[in-house]
């Protein structure tokens, strides 16, 4: 816990670093071009070397500019203040930084807000030299170029695109993906997001032809289909994901809210990925500590020269500067470390208020299975295949069963022959077990019983100890946590998957719900 409890008047808005490459020009050049033309809107007596000195700052002190060149570096990098021009008393502050790479350049930029009256409340976009960049088609990262237009996901190869960016490892953006009717129609304006997330967010329209082959490949769970709107966070391997780490909003939920609240929310939430990333790995320095090691390098430079007085003067000079930059390097350092506990407090606050909702839901939706319950004896329709039991169950237990991504995996593989049985025992986990963990007298003796009648064992899975003999075979990934499943549902033991049958499962806690993490096969062990 930090020991300055009072806020930052600072805060980090977002966070961009990319390769600048191209084929037939020097990208360098082009990348200064446009930043120059950018600056030059804000400031008219810019000198047209500011990019050839080693250090530059205005008159006004709102631009500031330091160059670090030597025979292995080669880094320029600015930072631009300038009052909000609706808001007394903010301030934005952009820094925008370039260097060689032996595959090309490197473009890197910060976005700042200070506030004397910490009002950090707006509607955020990337600085217009971000599009421009990206019009010439020189940024690239996270495997793919960097656009300010969503990238059109129309066929299986496209999707297939979809996934490799969804699941490249090095990838720290989220993937928004919007998906479209078959004329291109969404609840949501995907072009306005795209440009104002240009270089913060891979923006993506999907089609419904695309989108049914997204749902095979990584499930239904976690796909988006019917001018739905899925936010896709950081990821090894999306199929073995927790279906709450990656926001859905439906065309019905989209629907009964304000479609610019909702790309507000998008647009900030990339925004806020954006900076966690750069406040774990900063990628490419900030301008403070490139300024930093310039007066450094030419404080050591001055040292070897001699000692003049001419000499003795450059080197007081270099080491004020040096000092400076080294105590607003530690300033920054701080608003930073107070700007990730206040990241951190919201984000437990927002917890907290996800829990309380559900928790309201949660009562609502069992209010609604009591009413149900007593006013019909309708019999549920058993799906016949088991790919078609993620959307029975869906229909049928909603509040009451959940799949985890390993048990939709289980299903598309499945070869136990009684699939009515299978039905039959979701149904009883869904109802009479679910009872009992609610409470409901005798849920448990009735549930007791129907497996008995069925000759089925309900029993732990595997011993703890066991369980940690076998890796990750027994648990699965569950609100980014790694969950054991504890229980299972048995039949038969031939080690045949036509004839016997297994449900791994463990009970929720916080949302009282059953979470089915693989079916109907076995889990390796010992003897399998």
């Amino acid at each position: 816990m930090l020991a300055n409890n009072s806020p930052a008047r600072m805060r980090l808005i977002a966070v961009t670093h990319a390769e600048m490459r191209s084929p037939s020009s020097e990208v360098i050049e082009v990348a200064k071009g446009y930043i120059f033309k950018y600056l030059r809107t804000k400031l008219p007596d810019l000198p047209n070397d500011v990019f050839s000195n080693s250090t530059y700052d205005s008159d006004a002190g709102d631009f500031s500019a330091e160059r670090i060149q030597n025979d292995t570096l080669d880094i320029w990098s600015s930072r631009f203040t300038e009052p909000d021009s609706n808001v007394a008393g903010r301030t934005w502050s952009l820094e925008l930084t370039i260097g060689k790479s032996t595959t090309g350049g490197l473009f890197g930029s910060r976005l700042v807000c200070m506030s004397r009256k910490l009002d950090f409340d707006f509607h955020p976009a990337v600085p217009i030299v971000y599009r421009e960049l990206a019009s010439e088609n020189i940024l690239f990262d996270d495997g793919v170029r960097l656009s300010a237009e969503p990238r059109d996901v129309t066929n299986e190869s496209d999707s297939e695109w979809l996934v490799a960016l969804i699941n490249n490892p090095r990838r720290w953006r989220n993937v928004v993906v919007v998906a479209a009717d078959d004329e291109g129609n969404t609840a949501i304006n995907a072009e306005s997001v795209a440009r104002r997330l240009c270089g913060t967010a891979h923006v993506v329209k999907i089609f419904p032809a695309a989108s049914f082959y997204l749902s095979d490949v990584i499930s239904r769970h976690l796909s988006v289909f019917d001018r739905g709107v899925r936010i896709y966070r950081e990821t090894a391997n999306i199929e073995d994901d927790d279906v709450h780490r990656h926001p859905l909003y439906t065309h019905q939920q989209i629907s009964r809210q304000n479609a610019f609240r909702l790309e507000s929310t998008i647009i900030h939430d990339a925004f806020r990925t954006s900076v966690d990333q750069n406040l774990r790995k900063q990628a490419i320095p900030t301008f403070i500590q490139i300024r930093s090691a310039s007066a450094s390098f030419r404080l050591a430079l001055t040292a070897d020269n001699g000692n003049s007085w001419e000499q003795s003067q450059l080197q007081l000079d270099a080491a004020l500067v040096a000092k400076a930059a080294a105590e607003a390097q530690s300033k920054e350092a701080l608003d930073l470390a107070i700007q990730e506990e206040q990241t951190r407090r919201e984000a437990e606050a927002e917890r907290d208020q996800e829990r309380s909702r559900a928790a309201a839901m949660s009562a609502r939706i069992r209010s609604l299975e009591d009413r149900l319950k007593n006013s019909s004896s309708k019999k549920l329709a058993l799906p016949e295949k088991y790919e078609n039991f993620p959307e029975w169950i869906d229909a049928e237990f909603a509040g009451r069963i959940q799949l985890a991504p390993r048990a939709l995996q289980g299903l598309k593989s499945g070869q136990f022959e009684d699939i009515t049985l299978t039905c039959e025992l979701i149904q009883l986990l869904a109802t009479h077990y679910v009872d009992s963990k609610r409470g409901i007298e005798g849920a448990w003796d009735n549930f007791q019983s129907e497996l008995k009648n069925r000759g089925v064992d309900f029993s732990r899975s595997i011993s703890g100890t066991r369980a940690g003999e076998q890796g990750d075979e027994y648990f699965i990934k569950y609100r980014d946590q790694r969950t054991f499943l504890e229980w299972h549902l048995k039949k038969g033991t031939s080690r045949d998957a036509r004839r016997d049958l297994r449900i791994y499962f463990f009970w929720d806690e916080a949302d009282e719900e059953v979470v089915i993490g693989y079916l109907p096969g076995h889990l390796d062990n010992r003897l399998t």
